[in-house]
C-alpha cells in the first residue's frame, strides 16, 4: 500500500497526531537523517526503526560474493571431472594400444615358433628319407643364430 499512516510516538507516548506519507519519496525529502538511511534517531517524528543501508549493501555484497565462490568451485569441479574423463580416456587409448602392440609381439613370436618346427620337422623329414635311401644319418646341420632366438 503506497498511502501509508502511522501515528508520532514521541518518548513512547501516543500524541494523537497522524503523518501520511504519499510515496517513500516524501520521507526523503526530509531533513530527517534517520529517513535519508542513518542510523539516527528520526527528528521528523517518526519513532521507526533506522534502516542500516551499509548493512544491507555489505549482506548483498556478502552474498553475491558467496555466489561467485560457489559458481567458481562448481567450475572447478566441472573442470577437474572433465580432466579425470580425459585422463581415463587416455588411460584406456593407452592400454588398447599396448595391447595391440603385445598381441602383435605374440603373433610374431608364434611365426618364428612355427617356422622353427617347420624347419625342425623338414631335417627330420629329411634324416629319415637319408637314413631310408642310403642307411646313415647326414651330419648335424650348423647351428644358426636365427633359430636360438
Amino acid at each position: 500500500d503506497i498511502n501509508q499512516t502511522q501515528q508520532i510516538l514521541i518518548d513512547g507516548k501516543d500524541t494523537g497526531d497522524v503523518v501520511v506519507h504519499d510515496t517513500p519519496k516524501a520521507r526523503i525529502k526530509s531533513d530527517c537523517p534517520a529517513c535519508h538511511g542513518r542510523m539516527t534517531y528520526h527528528k521528523c517524528g517518526l519513532k521507526l526503526i533506522p534502516i542500516d543501508h551499509d548493512a544491507i549493501d555489505r549482506a548483498e555484497k556478502e552474498k553475491k560474493e558467496a555466489e561467485e565462490e560457489f559458481k567458481r568451485q562448481f567450475r572447478l569441479a566441472k573442470k577437474r571431472v572433465t580432466d579425470a574423463k580425459r585422463r581415463e580416456s587416455k588411460r584406456i587409448k593407452k592400454e588398447e594400444e599396448q595391447a595391440v602392440l603385445d598381441k602383435e609381439k605374440e603373433l610374431e613370436r608364434q611365426k618364428v615358433l612355427e617356422k622353427k618346427a617347420k624347419e625342425e620337422e623338414e631335417q627330420r623329414i629329411a634324416a629319415e628319407f637319408m637314413i631310408s635311401v642310403l642307411g646313415r644319418a647326414p651330419p648335424p646341420p650348423p647351428p644358426s643364430s636365427s633359430l636360438l632366438q
